[in-house]
């Protein structure tokens, strides 16, 4: 009986994990600093790096795609990460993170925002909590917006480890109020 309950237990946690592995673009050893699965493309937003600061050889890159056929990849190679903007925001019902940065002429937006108390009555004015990504055309300028992909993730996540980013790259975060 404590044979089967172990076992039930192992294959447990080997489901977690391959899970977990399945919803990240992140290779063994990396650290996963963000990862999703968006809802209506089905791929998958990860921000992998190296584990701890070192001055030569410490990295961030940011991959969407789906495992085995990853679309984006910047930086390239595993040396610095992308020209981040690292944004937090801290209202009396919610905090806002995001992660943003530019390549060529489209500025992405990693955003996890996070509804912290309800009104009384169970009424926020505040929606609900989401992570997502929305990718916006520089170049474009419209009354509709210029935004040319956006999806939410399928399931809220842990939010981005800014303080985490920060130490790596040294890029300050910048506190916003709502």
């Amino acid at each position: 009986m404590r044979f089967n309950r172990y076992f039930a237990l192992l294959i447990a946690a080997a489901a977690a994990f391959s899970t977990a592995q399945a919803n990240s673009l992140c290779q063994p050893g990396e650290v996963d600093y963000f990862s999703c699965k968006l809802k209506k493309r089905q791929k998958i937003v990860s921000f992998c790096g190296s584990p701890e600061p070192a001055l030569l050889d410490s990295y961030i890159q940011y991959r969407f795609g789906k495992p085995g056929k990853i679309e984006l990849i910047t930086p390239e190679q595993k040396y610095g990460w992308p020209p981040l903007q690292l944004r937090r925001r801290r209202g009396s019902d919610s905090e806002y993170f995001e992660v943003s940065f530019i390549i060529q002429n489209y500025h992405y937006a990693l955003t996890n925002y996070r509804r912290l108390v309800a009104k009384p009555g169970g009424q926020s004015t505040a929606p609900e909590s989401f992570d997502s990504l929305r990718v916006d055309d520089l170049d474009k300028s419209s009354p509709d917006g210029d935004w040319v992909f956006f999806d939410q993730c399928e399931r809220l996540e842990t939010p981005v480890n800014l303080s985490r980013i920060s130490k790596i790259t040294g890029i300050e975060i910048e506190d916003f109020l709502f």
